[in-house]
């Protein structure tokens, strides 16, 4: 919802006020704005008006954000650590490479569904003037953070599998296990899981990032394609996309089923 003209900040000039993200120069400036108008309010309100401000400043910067989750997070384990008593053992271990697992795995799970949710049906009503922003900024940007969430994805499920002791049980589907073939359908689940995850990410790394490249030209990597070339590359890429979709869906079954159904 946009101001009337009179409630909106404005720069002055000259002898005016000028416009500053301090709460005290941000009151001032509201206070002559609205003075002029033949308005006058609270100066708490005014106030708040700067407070205002200075949060629109802090969420338009997206590092600080991810640090103040971060903070956050750790203010909680703070609070848990003050209910246990500092405990920094093998579990506690095993919870942080999880937890990181899971944080790389909402990014790249949430980036697929985007292209293929959002991004693929929704381009082609986009009017065709305005289709090469897309592709020249937003998309390649989309496909750094989802490569390398996949990367980070497949080597934190790794490390936690040898931490918790079921990598070779798991990809092996459970065919050489101490206990004897078949005997944990826990390892059976994660391992399915876990090929599926590996397709995936091979499918990210070696088919779908290739030929994106070749089709929007990412870093003028290949500038003398054709438009055939490049056409017939986007299909293979946004085939191998919707293959991963499709894979989504049952990896994300076994590896919550292995801890909850199984």
């Amino acid at each position: 919802m946009i101001a009337p003209a009179h409630f909106r900040p404005r720069t002055k000039c000259g002898g005016g006020v000028e416009r500053s993200e301090t709460e005290g120069a941000a009151a001032a400036m509201w206070r002559l704005d609205l003075s002029e108008n033949g308005l006058d309010l609270p100066p708490d309100l005014l106030t708040q008006r700067g407070r205002f401000f200075d949060m629109a400043a802090f969420f338009s910067n997206l590092r600080n954000v991810v640090v103040a989750g971060v903070i956050l997070a750790l203010i909680v384990l703070l609070i848990h650590w003050a209910q246990t008593g500092v405990i920094v053992d093998m579990t506690f271990w095993q919870f942080l490479v999880r937890w990181l697992h899971v944080i790389s795995g909402v990014m790249w799970i949430g980036l697929l569904w985007y292209f293929n949710f959002v991004s693929t049906p929704t381009t082609p009503k986009i009017p065709e003037d305005l289709r090469p922003a897309l592709g020249k900024y937003i998309t390649p940007a989309a496909l750094f953070w989802f490569r390398w969430s996949a990367m980070s994805t497949i080597g934190f499920g790794i490390v936690l599998a040898v931490l918790n002791g079921y990598f070779v049980q798991a990809y092996t589907l459970d065919l050489v296990d101490p206990a004897g073939a078949f005997s944990d359908p826990r390892n059976l689940l994660i391992g399915i899981g876990m090929w599926l995850g590996t397709i995936m990410w091979f499918n990210v790394w070696f088919v779908i990032w290739p030929n994106q490249q070749k089709a929007l030209n990412i870093d003028n990597a290949y500038p003398d394609l054709t438009k055939d070339v490049r056409a017939s590359a986007g299909k293979t890429a946004g085939m191998f996309s919707r293959v991963n979709t499709l894979l989504s869906i049952p990896m994300l079954f076994c590896m919550v089923g292995a801890s909850h159904l199984a």
